[in-house]
């Protein structure tokens, strides 16, 4: 994706895009307390953490942000191929819930 630049005058000193293994999910939340947690759809493995659907989230902001992306999500992270992501306009919709970090699930 495009660079861009924050306009956010706060720092949070966990601030920016970040990735964690779902063995760290436990130390992430205690840790960080992710407002909220997002995944593609209802079927998704979230570790038994209550989570929206991306589309449902839209319009809204939260400090921090917990993703469990796609496959295809993943794909995009190793690959820096866009086409490799899937669906870029639910993956945005997820990306830009967060005011200060997003992180995301990466099995």
């Amino acid at each position: 994706m495009k660079s861009s630049i924050s306009r956010n005058t706060v720092a949070t000193g966990y601030d920016g895009i970040f990735f964690i293994k779902r063995d760290e999910i436990e130390a992430y939340t205690e840790s960080y307390k992710p407002v909220m947690i997002l995944r593609w759809s209802k079927t998704a493995d979230t570790n038994g953490l209550s989570a929206l659907n991306f589309g449902a989230s839209k319009g809204k902001t939260f400090d921090r942000v917990l993703i469990f992306p796609t496959s295809k999500m993943k794909k995009y992270f190793i690959t820096d191929k866009l086409s490799d992501a899937g669906d870029l306009s639910k993956l945005y919709v997820a990306i830009t819930r967060a005011k200060y970090s997003v992180t995301f699930v990466i099995d």
